[in-house]
């Protein structure tokens, strides 16, 4: 399960966070669960796209700014 606060992905059916320790949504087969966990791990995906893109612009900036 993806983390809805930091991203992390822990195992199915953990009850809190193994990164930030916020407890944890239950979610089962159903299709709100379903639904819920494509949400969390598309924004997982955006975060870390994100991440990746300010790696880049930081790297641009210390280029330049030599």
């Amino acid at each position: 399960m993806i983390c809805p606060r930091c991203g992390k992905n822990n195992i199915e059916r953990a009850s809190y966070c193994g990164e930030c320790g916020i407890k944890l949504p239950v979610t089962g087969n159903t299709i709100q669960g379903v639904l819920q966990k494509g949400m969390r791990e598309a924004d997982a995906a955006a975060k870390s796209a994100g991440d990746g893109l300010q790696s880049l612009i930081d790297d641009i900036v210390h280029t330049i700014s030599k």
